[in-house]
């Protein structure tokens, strides 16, 4: 059987951050400098080593830092990113399904969707784990609709994180070449701390195949969006239901940059002394 088809990169970057107005730059979470990168060139950099060469970045009207960051960095000259509007702050679903629309031959693609405001401390490349775990499990019968990284909290980086994608329970399956299968996912609790006497937390990698879009419109159907909002999670407990959704446990501290305390303890465990400005650079 050949390989499948090497997935298109979409980057959500038009939410507005709101949590951390204090640091973002020119109202841009994801140009946050880190150890001398921001989170969304780090994002880049992590799609492009995992052999993506089609990245699209999906920003707002209020966001037009983004494409001079991009700029101003060279990003753009290499040919392998495109920049989109979603013109409406309407969730996950809608986001990617604007990155795939702005380019009509791109609707039967596998998707990785990687958020740049997450940062992942000793892993090499979660990105590239998730497609090579998709390509061992291209065999299975009915194929799998998306695949997530997982991990397992603990620690100093783990009490930080809210009560968001909590796995409620694993399937070992023979059909797997990787991962195991989550048969469900908890109601988020953005309120609450994670817990952290064991469960697993799907975190800010996923790679959707074109079967998910048959998901998404059951559940528009259903009228079961989370918050009114067109999020993958409430995709995902669905294929979840149906055996169709692969967890991938990678070991890495997760750090939640899109909270000023993910953010500290980002820039101290990577030793980045730079002060901050009121934009989020360093003086």
């Amino acid at each position: 059987m050949e390989s499948i088809q090497a997935p298109i990169g979409v980057i959500p970057a038009a939410g507005k951050g709101l949590r951390m107005s204090n640091y973002s730059v020119q109202g841009c979470k994801e140009l946050i400098t880190i150890a001398g990168r921001s989170m969304l060139l780090r994002t880049i950099d992590e799609l492009r080593l995992a052999g993506i060469t089609e990245i699209v970045v999906v920003t707002s009207p209020t966001k037009p830092a983004i494409n001079s960051h991009l700029e101003e960095f060279g990003e753009l000259e290499r040919g392998d990113i495109r920049i989109v509007t979603q013109s409406e702050a309407m969730g996950l679903v809608d986001a990617v399904r604007i990155a795939l629309e702005s380019d009509s031959t791109e609707k039967n693609h596998n998707v990785l969707v990687a958020f740049p405001d997450v940062l992942f401390h000793s892993h090499p490349n979660p990105t590239a784990a998730l497609i090579e775990s998709t390509e061992k499990n291209k065999h299975v019968e009915p194929s799998i609709s998306a695949s997530v990284i997982t991990l397992r909290p603990d620690g100093e980086w783990g009490a930080l994180l809210s009560d968001s994608g909590r796995v409620l329970g694993l399937v070992d399956s023979p059909d797997l070449k990787a991962g195991q299968l989550i048969s469900g996912i908890a109601a988020k609790n953005k309120g609450d701390s994670f817990p952290l006497d064991g469960p697993l937390r799907i975190a800010g990698r996923g790679l959707w195949s074109p079967d998910f879009w048959r998901a998404v419109d059951l559940v528009r159907e259903a009228g079961d969006w989370d918050e009114g909002e067109m999020s993958d999670a409430a995709v995902l407990r669905r294929l979840a239901a149906e055996n169709r959704l692969v967890g991938i446990q990678i070991k890495a501290a997760y750090i939640d940059i899109g909270m000023p305390e993910g953010l500290a303890y980002a820039r101290r465990i990577l030793n980045d002394t730079t002060p901050l400005t009121s934009e989020g650079e360093g003086d």
